[in-house]
């Protein structure tokens, strides 16, 4: 199942900046350069169509759009900061998995 979702640098890249209240300490804590993270940030403004930040002199303020992301993407980087972090104390069997789809109605 294709996902059509934001790429994943561009969201951490809101989700730091949007943290931070700037572009440029954003880009220090990534260790990418500050219009790297104002190119993506813009870029996934584009995509939602929504402006997540509202760029002042010297920061930045969510919009209410921007809250509402940064919420959710605080959660959910969590959560898989938390399961990556229960996988490495707790490992699973080395066995390996496999998965399979069901074809589709209209593969046949």
């Amino acid at each position: 199942m294709k996902r059509k979702m934001p790429a994943l640098n561009a969201l951490k890249a809101f989700e730091v900046a949007g943290s931070t209240g700037s572009f440029t300490r954003a880009a220090e804590l990534l260790n990418v350069t500050q219009s790297a993270v104002s190119r993506q940030v813009r870029q996934l403004e584009e995509q939602l169509g929504e402006n997540l930040l509202e760029r002042r002199h010297h920061h930045l303020e969510l919009s209410s759009a921007g809250r509402v992301l940064l919420r959710a993407l605080h959660q959910s980087f969590d959560k898989i900061e938390l399961t990556v972090r229960s996988i490495q104390q707790n490992p699973m069997s080395t066995g390996c998995t496999s998965m399979r789809r069901r074809p589709s109605p209209a593969a046949g």
